[in-house]
């Protein structure tokens, strides 16, 4: 499904940049183009084709720069979720240790009153 995404994204920027082109193409008379600190005449077919090129650059800067954001925030929630796993495991392992010191208690000890903590756990095949 992103693959088509992804391609029906370039067929519509392709349509798009067909019609722009005629568009620019039918607009060859020359235009005063006043830009910050002089002027000029160009023909409108390069204002028009200046100014998508200079849009697509900038968008695509744009674009461009959040995605290596959202990749620097993915490694960061991979790098949370291994710390996570590793805590998850050395709690896994405290767990089964208390349970195996509560199973090899001396009976003589349980009944002389001494109370423990209970920790439910639900073991998978891995840690059996």
């Amino acid at each position: 499904m992103k693959k088509q995404k992804g391609q029906s994204a370039w067929i519509i920027g392709l349509l798009f940049s067909i019609a722009l082109a005629t568009f620019a193409v039918m607009n060859v008379r020359p235009v005063y183009v006043d830009l910050i600190f002089y002027g000029t005449q160009l023909p409108l077919v390069i204002v028009i084709l200046g100014s998508a090129l200079l849009g697509t650059i900038v968008t695509g800067s744009f674009a461009w720069f959040r995605k290596l954001q959202a990749r620097k925030y993915v490694e960061q929630l991979h790098e949370q979720i291994e710390a996570l796993n590793v805590q998850l495991e050395q709690e896994r392992l405290r767990v089964v240790r208390q349970d195996e010191v509560i199973e090899n208690e001396s009976p003589s000890a349980l009944k002389q009153g001494t109370t423990h903590d209970v920790v439910v756990v639900e073991r998978d095949e891995r840690t059996k």
